[in-house]
C-alpha cells in the first residue's frame, strides 16, 4: 500500500479503480466514522482540507501521479504504472488550485502514519509538491513516519537550482526515510529545469513528457520532478514484493539506491550519479530475501535539524506543489501545453514569478482541453521501467500524439 499525498485522487478512473485502497473498517456511506479514526467513511482515503472522507481529485495533479505509481497494467486501457500490484490511499491537501497548507501537509502524513500503526501494510508515500523553508513540526511528521516504517518520497523540485546550498522542503529533510528524486530526460541527462545537489538529492528517475491517468477518465502528458517521484514510489513497491513485508525503511532505501544505473552526466549532481533501474531493484530485493546480509543504512528515521540558512528557495520555473509558510502549490512543467518552456505559477500566495505566456495557471482553472487523450486509447504504452530509452517515441513536443508509445 502506498499513500499520494496531493490534490486527491479520480479514484474511480478506468485505470486506477482496481489499484485504489478501500479501508475494510468503514460501512460505505453510513455517515458514521465506523473504525473510530477520525474520518468518517474514509474509504480510500482522506481530504485533509474539509476533514472528510473525500479524496476526489478537483485539479489534475494527484490522478497523474497516481497513475506513475499504479495504473492498472496489462487490462488493454491507456497506461500502466511502475507497480500494477498496489494499492493506493488517497490524502488530499492540496485544492483546485494546487495549492494548500503547511498544517494539512501534516494532516496527510499523521493520517498514514496512523494507518501503518493500526496495521495496514504503508510502505511509501509519494510527496510531488514541495517549498519554503524548514518546519521543525512538518520535519516531526515526516520522521515519525519513519519511524513507523514508511518511506517518505519526495520529488526535489524544478527550479534548476543547488539543493546542497539552497535546501528545498520536504525533499531536504535529512530523515532516513526521505527519498529526494530529481527528474532526467530521455538521454539520461538532468531535465534542464529539474533541482539536484551531490548531498541532497539521492536518484534520478524520468520526468519529462510522462503520460498518465487525470480527470476525467482521461490521459495527459507532463513534465517535472513531480512526475520522477512516484516511479521510485512504484519501485519501492515492487522491491517490497519481493518478500513481503521483510524489508525496513533503511533496507528499501539501500536496495533502491543501489541498484540505480550510474551515469557519467549526474556525477555531481545526485548523490548515486544514477537513474533508478526497476530491473536492478528487482534483482536486488530479490538477492536480499534469499541472503542473511543487512544494508548499512540505519532502518530508524531521525528527525532533521534545521540548517543555519533557512530562507526561502527561490521560486521554481516549472509547476510540482511549492510550500511557502503555510501555503503549498503544485510542481508541474506545462511542457505538453505550452511548448518547452515550464512555467511557475503566478499567483502571489505561491510564486513572485509571473510568465505573460504561461496558459497553466495552477491556481486558475486549467485549460477546457489541456491536450487530454481519451480513454479509448490502448495503444499508449507507458513507464515500464525507470531506465532511459534513447529510442522511445516520445511526447518531445507540445502537440498530443494518441499514437506515440512513451516513457518506454
Amino acid at each position: 500500500v502506498v499513500q499520494v499525498i496531493d490534490t486527491g485522487i479520480q479514484y474511480s478512473h478506468p485505470d486506477l479503480a482496481a489499484n485504489i485502497w478501500t479501508n475494510p473498517g468503514e460501512i460505505a456511506g453510513n455517515g458514521i466514522d465506523d473504525d473510530a479514526n477520525g474520518y468518517i467513511d474514509d474509504l480510500h482515503g482522506i481530504n485533509a482540507i474539509t476533514n472528510s472522507g473525500d479524496p476526489m481529485d478537483d485539479h489534475y495533479h494527484g490522478t497523474h501521479v497516481a497513475g506513475i505509481i499504479g495504473a492498472v497494467g496489462n487490462n488493454g486501457v491507456g497506461v500502466a504504472g511502475a507497480a500494477w500490484s498496489v494499492k493506493m490511499i488517497a490524502s488530499k491537501f492540496l485544492s483546485s488550485t494546487g495549492s494548500g497548507s503547511t498544517s494539512n501537509a501534516i494532516k496527510s502524513i499523521n493520517y498514514g502514519t496512523m494507518l501503518r500503526n493500526s496495521g495496514v501494510n504503508l510502505i511509501a508515500s509519494n510527496n510531488s509538491w514541495g517549498g519554503g523553508s524548514y518546519n521543525s513540526v512538518l520535519a516531526s511528521a515526516i520522521a515519525d513516519a519513519g519511524n513507523a516504517g514508511i518511506m517518505f518520497v519526495a520529488a526535489a523540485g524544478n527550479a534548476a537550482q543547488n539543493t546542497d546550498t539552497t535546501p528545498s522542503y520536504p525533499a531536504c529533510y535529512s530523515s532516513n526515510n526521505v527519498i529526494s528524486v530529481a527528474s532526467n530526460n530521455s538521454a539520461g541527462n538532468l531535465s534542464y529545469f529539474s533541482n539536484y545537489g551531490a548531498s541532497t538529492v539521492d536518484i534520478s528517475a524520468p520526468g519529462e513528457s510522462i503520460i498518465s491517468t487525470v480527470p476525467t477518465n482521461s490521459y495527459s502528458t507532463l513534465s517535472g520532478t513531480s512526475m520522477a517521484a512516484p516511479q521510485i514510489t512504484g519501485l519501492l513497491v515492487l522491491a517490497q514484493s519481493m518478500c513481503p513485508n521483510r524489508f525496513s525503511v533503511g533496507e528499501l532505501k539501500d536496495i533502491l539506491l543501489n541498484s540505480g544505473t550510474v551515469t557519467p552526466a549526474l556525477s555531481g549532481k545526485v548523490a548515486t550519479s544514477a537513474i533508478a533501474n526497476a530491473a536492478g531493484v528487482v534483482a536486488a530485493a530479490s538477492a536480499l530475501c534469499n541472503s542473511s546480509l543487512t544494508p548499512t543504512t540505519s532502518p530508524t528515521a531521525t528527525q532533521a535539524t534545521p540548517p543555519a540558512d533557512t530562507s526561502t528557495p527561490t521560486p521554481t520555473p516549472t509547476p510540482t506543489p511549492l510550500l511557502t509558510n503555510s501555503l503549498t502549490c503544485a510542481y508541474i512543467c506545462a511542457l505538453s501545453h505550452h511548448g518547452t518552456d515550464c512555467y511557475t505559477d503566478h499567483h502571489t500566495n505561491c510564486s513572485t514569478n509571473q510568465h505573460t505566456n504561461s496558459n497553466y495557471d495552477l491556481n486558475a482553472d486549467p485549460p477546457s482541453n489541456p491536450n487530454l487523450y481519451p480513454a479509448s486509447n490502448k495503444n499508449s504504452k507507458t513507464n515500464k521501467n525507470s531506465t532511459p530509452n534513447t529510442n522511445s517515441k516520445t511526447n518531445k513536443n507540445s502537440t498530443p500524439n494518441t499514437n506515440s508509445k512513451t516513457n518506454k
